[in-house]
């Protein structure tokens, strides 16, 4: 769809901090795919974890919107928006 748009872009930009999903170098622009589960999002409440399993997503959940934080902060301090 990007393509078909005249959009040129790169899939996992390594040298990005965070390593993007999509990068649109001539727009200076990244697009990260999150998956709902991985990054916390509570889009999803019939999905049962168990207690114990819930303990450790939640710690997971922490960590990785900490990490995502990080990572927009690094992108913009390199002239994103």
């Amino acid at each position: 769809m990007l393509h078909a748009a005249g959009l040129r872009f790169r899939i996992h930009v390594r040298e990005l901090p965070g390593t993007p999903d999509i990068g649109l170098p001539r727009h200076r622009t990244v697009v990260f795919v999150h998956g709902c589960f991985w990054h916390g999002h509570h889009c999803m409440p019939w999905i049962d974890t168990g207690a114990d399993q819930h303990r450790v997503l939640r710690s997971e959940d922490t960590d990785n919107r900490a990490r995502d934080k990080r990572k927009a902060i690094a992108l913009r301090g390199l002239g994103g928006g």
